[in-house]
């Protein structure tokens, strides 16, 4: 399949997500490395890199003397149901501090953090502004990461994407770069929706103890263009890869975490590290999520951010005036008589493993953030968005 993929193209970036989309992802592995690193090289060039003074793309780390490999970064916005749950499942599998962006929480969540960061290793930023700028906030947390706690590698997430790996996510990245791989600058990976049964989303059903079906094999997106918003298919196909990043490479985040951009980037897919996607949950949590991101990207100025965002902007016109809220909710949970055909073949699986774990009684295996680190977070936060890397507002170019 690879070599078919390979021979019929010389766009390197289709090949990526094509190989990606494939079942056969690992042996197509050292075929990626090359391609990638000329063609978003060529692309995304970091002009300012390395320059001094406050200008974009200019890093400026602090001295670390007890260093924090491993970050986990995350945006959350009234997350109260997961994100107790989701801190304590990163940072038991060997994730050494978090680094939580609250955009504007009214449930709960913001008082709750507080709470965890008194037991664990959690510092918040408040960034009440919601425009679903999303780039500037993942990538202001990876330079943090690096800055501020010498971070190796920042875990890139949402409060409803929890990973998976068959060791702890230390030992899941040193094996993802090794060998040809060691220089890498962002892993690539996979995502898997968990689904929760029609019935119990549309009674608003806690997710994680409700939700245990999890889509492994979906349909490949291979070319796929909806026809319209409201008949798209979406929900059934791959869901776009996530990046977890290299922090001393001093990335661009793309909107999502769906990429990341650097000055010698070396992109590799980690076939071992994978994503249980807790995207949709009760139907009228769902109903306010479309509200709330056609809202927060119609006040987004920035075109990558615009163009991301269409899919709620333009779509949720559509799906108010065609009535299609309902059925659109259908073919995202399960319920739909596609998911009993995949369900049958053997593309939808149990897992409940997520689900035990937050059942059972909560421990922090990490200490909180000693004083050190909190006054070099604070510092660093004092000019960082001057100088962080960004895509300028009035065209695609990058600075």
């Amino acid at each position: 399949f690879a070599s078919r993929v390979i021979a019929d193209t010389h766009d390197p970036v289709r090949h990526y997500h094509q190989l990606v989309a494939a079942e056969h992802l690992n042996a197509a592995r050292g075929r990626l490395a090359g391609p990638l690193r000329a063609h978003w090289s060529e692309l995304f060039a970091h002009r300012a890199f390395g320059a001094e003074g406050t200008v974009p793309g200019t890093p400026a780390p602090l001295p670390v003397d007890r260093p924090r490999p491993i970050v986990l970064a995350m945006t959350v916005r009234d997350e109260i149901d997961l994100i107790e749950t989701h801190l304590a499942w990163h940072l038991d599998a060997g994730v050494d501090a978090v680094l939580v962006t609250d955009n504007g929480s009214r449930d709960g969540t913001r008082q709750r953090l507080d709470e965890i960061a008194r037991v664990a290793p959690v510092y918040v930023i408040d960034e009440p502004v919601q425009d679903m700028d999303q780039s500037k906030w993942s990538t202001r947390m990876v330079w943090l990461a690096r800055e501020a706690l010498g971070a190796d590698w920042v875990v890139l997430s949402d409060a409803d994407e929890f990973w998976l790996a068959p060791e702890p996510i230390p030992d899941a990245i040193d094996t993802a770069i090794a060998g040809p791989f060691a220089g890498a600058s962002a892993l690539h990976l996979a995502s898997h929706l968990m689904l929760l049964d029609h019935a119990d989303g549309r009674a608003e059903q806690p997710v994680l103890s409700h939700a245990s079906k999890v889509f492994t094999r979906p349909l490949p997106r291979l070319g796929y263009r909806a026809p319209t918003w409201d008949m798209s298919l979406m929900p059934w196909l791959t869901q776009f890869d996530k990046v977890w990043v290299r922090a001393s490479s001093w990335p661009l985040i793309a909107p999502g975490n769906h990429a990341a951009f650097s000055a010698a980037p070396l992109v590799v897919p980690a076939h071992t590290i994978r994503c249980r996607h807790y995207s949709v949950r009760g139907y009228q949590r769902f109903h306010q999520k479309l509200e709330r991101f056609a809202e927060g990207f119609a006040r987004n100025e920035t075109v990558q951010d615009q163009a991301h965002g269409r899919v709620w902007t333009e779509g949720l016109a559509q799906w108010q005036a065609r009535g299609t809220i309902p059925e659109l909710y259908r073919r995202s949970v399960f319920g739909h008589p596609f998911h009993e055909w995949a369900l049958a073949e053997g593309r939808i699986v149990t897992d409940r493993r997520i689900a035990d774990f937050a059942a059972a009684p909560r421990q922090w295996p990490n200490a909180p953030l000693a004083a050190d680190e909190v006054a070099r977070l604070d510092a660093a936060q004092q000019t960082i968005l001057a100088r962080l890397p960004r895509y300028t507002s009035s065209s695609g170019s990058f600075g």
